[in-house]
Formats: structure tokens, sequence, C-alpha cells
């Protein structure tokens, strides 16, 4: 084992980090999917994956990379799965796209990362699909570990986080019972068992009481109303669907105010579209308007020629 000084430590290149949704869900990354029993976590899921593997434009907002999808679906009996997309068909649902899924004739009637056995199975599907996204439908079904035993879980993780190296993960787990009259836990007080799961992941989003929250080590955390259409059982997000295409509206909220600097339009931009200041920034990092003049320095500094002040947008 060596060591290595700060100054050395920045000269290492990059990690090559990729997201399949933009600062949502990265490649290679793990992110939760939390909520109480019935709150809609699947359906959550596979809208996610479907995303991704249709190549759609936007989810939540965030621009989307098309990828192979891997759904390892370990929760719902077969025939009701099947029935569930039935019924996403009729409601009009696109299930087209490069989304696969264990053949139910190959099902594991045990699951357990922890014996050999049961990696062997997973990771002859993950050579043979070569997928960019793996969703797994639940965490709880693929070990048989005590949830509220950090060194349990810490053995289940070591596996994992070896397992699934390179994939975007997206697990689903469950919460105890949330009563909403206690108000509203954060996402990572809201997990079932150690509290180790929790700091294993980049991101957790929890689904409760009719909003969505992300906790998020990779971007800012954020709260959204989440309503269930009642004939898919998909998910929309009014609010975040009503600001419509933001990079595009930012630009216009600079042609609106042409006088203002972007230090000063940064608190319209939090009032309209619930971006704080640095996330503001990083957005008008990659897009061209009137107030920003590259100097073309490694830093990326730019000069916004209304405040005449340096901002720093990364």
């Amino acid at each position: 084992m060596r060591s290595i000084s700060l100054a050395e430590y920045r000269t290492l290149p990059s990690l090559d980090i990729e997201y399949l949704i933009s600062r949502m869900l990265p490649k290679p990354g793990r992110v939760i999917i939390t909520g109480p029993p019935k709150a809609g976590k699947s359906f959550l899921a596979l809208q996610i994956a479907l995303a991704v593997a249709q190549g759609q434009s936007h989810f939540l907002g965030r621009p989307i990379k098309k990828g192979k999808v891997l759904y390892l679906q370990f929760d719902t009996p077969d025939a009701l799965w099947k029935e569930r997309l039935d019924d996403l068909a009729v409601a009009g649902i696109d299930l087209t796209g490069d989304f696969h899924l264990i053949h139910p004739d190959d099902a594991m009637h045990r699951v357990d990362i922890r014996e050999a056995e049961t990696r062997r199975k997973i990771e002859s599907l993950l050579l043979e699909v070569k997928p960019d996204l793996v969703v797994v439908d639940v965490l709880r079904k693929i070990h048989d570990a005590q949830e509220n035993d950090s060194t349990e879980m810490k053995q289940v993780f070591d596996i994992i986080n070896v397992m699934f190296a390179g994939y975007a993960l997206l697990m689903l787990h469950h919460t105890p019972k949330l009563n909403p009259e206690f108000g509203r836990p954060r996402p990572s007080n809201a997990l079932r068992g150690s509290s180790f799961i929790g700091g294993e992941v980049e991101a957790i989003w929890l689904l409760f009481n009719g909003l969505l929250t992300i906790e998020s080590r990779i971007d800012e955390e954020f709260e959204t109303r989440a309503v269930r259409d009642p004939r898919s059982g998909l998910w929309t997000f009014p609010e975040i669907e009503e600001m419509g295409d933001i990079p595009t509206e930012l630009i216009k909220l600079c042609e609106e105010y042409p006088d203002r600097s972007h230090f000063q339009l940064s608190a319209i931009v939090k009032q309209r579209f619930g971006l704080s200041k640095s996330a503001y920034y990083r957005q008008m990092k990659s897009l061209k308007c009137r107030h920003f003049v590259d100097k073309g320095e490694a830093s990326e500094v730019h000069v916004d020629k209304h405040s005449e002040a340096l901002v720093q947008v990364d």
C-alpha cells in the first residue's frame, strides 16, 4: 500500500463517471428507491428503466443517456408481473427498448448473493446482457442477512460492490412503517435496517405521502410532488413538468433581464425553478447566453459582463 500527497492526488486522471440521468443516476454508482409497502416503488423503477432503455429525452427534467437495462425482478410473482405489464400496455405505455428480464423458466427459488451459486447465475446474466443499468427489485430478496446487523450488511454490500462494479445500480428497499403525523423523515433516516445501507449509496429516493424526496451526494437534495396515474400506476411530477425545458427557460430568463447579472438572477431562478446558486451556475456552464464570455481558461472561469465579476461555475 502506497501513500500519495494532496498535490500528487490532484494530478491523477479523473474517474470515468457518466450519468444515465444527469446528476441523478451515475454509472458506475448505486441509488436506492425506498418507501413503504405498496408505495409504488416498483412502478417508479420500471419507469426509470424504460426511460433509459428507450433513450427518452428527460426524466425529472434531467437529460437521459440511452442504455441497456437488466431488471432483476425478485419481489413480484411472475403471473402478477406479467399482468402488470399487460395493464401498462393497455394503458398505452410503450414497453419497447433494450430492456431485459430473467426468463420465468430460469427463476431462482432461493437467492442469496452470499452463496456462490447465486453469484454465478447473476454474473452469467450480466455477461450475457452487458447492461448499463441494473435494477434490483428488491434488495431484501437478494440476501438472507439480518438487515439490522451492520456486520452482515457489510458482507452483503462488499459482494454487491464487486458484482455490480461498473454498472449503474438501482435498488429498491423498504422503509419501516411511517406515520405522516410525525412529519416527513429524511430519506437516509427512512431506510429499514442498519444505517450502513444508506452509507453505501450515492443517492436515496424516498416515495412517501405524495412526495418524492431525493437525498444525494452527487447533486442537490430536492423534493417534488409525485402523482400516480390511475390507469398505468406510473408517476407524474407536476411541478417539474410545469417547468418545461429548464435550460431553454434559463436562457429566456437572461433575455428577460439583460441588465442583471447571473448572481442577481440566481434569486429569481431559486424562486421559479427551485435551483440553488451552485446548481444554476452548473446549468449555465454548458449554455451559451448573453452574459458569459468564455475566457478559455482551464479552470473554466467565466466573466459575467453585467457584474464585471469572476464567477466560478465548477
